[in-house]
């Protein structure tokens, strides 16, 4: 297997790291956020 760089394997490392870019802010908004816990209300 060669170490050269040519237009097909540019081509797929570019739309991997342009996909993962896009992935980033949707997997971020999905969690990490405050949680609230369920139950009786402390007074």
């Amino acid at each position: 297997m060669s170490t050269e760089m040519n237009r097909r394997s540019f081509v797929t490392a570019a739309v991997s790291v342009v996909g993962a870019a896009a992935m980033a802010p949707l997997l971020s908004a999905c969690g990490g956020g405050p949680h609230q816990k369920a139950g009786a209300i402390k007074g």
